[in-house]
């Protein structure tokens, strides 16, 4: 948005050129290792099941990870399953201009659409929990529902599109701030306000997450629901406030640690 104000061409395949190479060469790395070596860095029957598993699907799905699609090729089964993050971000990047180029034009008309996307993400995320038991703690679950979520649950870019609005919707209004555009004054009681409903949110987000790890959890659709369409919001809201007061001014000890 910045380029785009001052005239500069905004070379979008450039941008997504240099995104990828910013990112795939160490993943590229990671996965060789994953597929040749890794399997003889340790022994045992724990480590020969889960690392030479990895090691055969990272023989066949390499290419899913180099293409950054391995989250949305339809199998549960993943070469290095935390890689789902950096697969969702880029197919989250490539369709941000959808995004960014309304707000530039019609700032109003680009705020609507970011809530919209937002809903609708967080929507579908609530009523797949609801419907398909979505169990928020995939280390926690074994056999195949577990297995099936990974590429469901966990790395779906649909389900991670609202967290990813929030920090767009946060990054456009930082940068109206700091172009002067937008004036932004807090009182020193509000923003005590914002830090403790802050604080609150994160505490209760992770206090919330232990609900699922009790060895009496049964799957409850409302619980998981709650979680994905509520508790998991106030995390991201949460954290935006740090940002937010961290970069305009109202971040204290904890911004000049963070700044550092």
């Amino acid at each position: 948005l910045r380029k785009r104000r001052s005239g500069e061409h905004l070379g979008i395949f450039k941008q997504y050129i240099q995104r990828y190479f910013r990112v795939t060469p160490s993943m590229a790395h990671i996965i060789l290792l994953a597929s040749t070596l890794n399997i003889h860095f340790a022994n045992g029957p724990v480590w020969n099941k889960t690392v030479g598993r990895f090691e055969d699907l990272c023989n066949c799905l390499w290419w899913s990870n180099l293409l950054h699609i391995s989250n949305c090729i339809g199998t549960p089964f993943l070469c290095r399953p935390e890689t789902w993050f950096l697969a969702a971000d880029f197919q989250l990047f490539v369709v941000s201009p959808l995004l960014l180029l309304p707000l530039h034009s019609q700032p109003k008309l680009g705020l609507l659409l970011l809530a919209g996307v937002y809903l609708l993400s967080t929507s579908i995320k609530t009523a797949d929990s609801f419907f398909m038991l979505l169990h928020p703690e995939l280390g926690l679950t074994e056999g195949p529902r577990g297995e099936r979520q990974v590429s469901v649950g966990h790395g779906n870019t649909v389900y991670k599109t609202a967290t990813f609005v929030v920090g767009v919707a946060v990054g456009y209004f930082i940068l109206e701030v700091k172009s002067g555009r937008l004036s932004f004054a807090l009182s020193r009681r509000l923003v005590w306000l914002c830090w403790i409903l802050s604080t609150l949110s994160l505490v209760f987000a992770l206090w919330f997450s232990t609900l699922f790890m009790r060895p009496s959890y049964e799957d409850s659709p409302w619980l998981l629901a709650i979680n994905a369409g509520l508790v998991q919001r106030l995390w991201v809201l949460g954290a935006a406030w740090i940002v937010v007061a961290c970069t305009v001014g109202y971040g204290g000890l904890l911004g000049k640690v963070l700044s550092w």
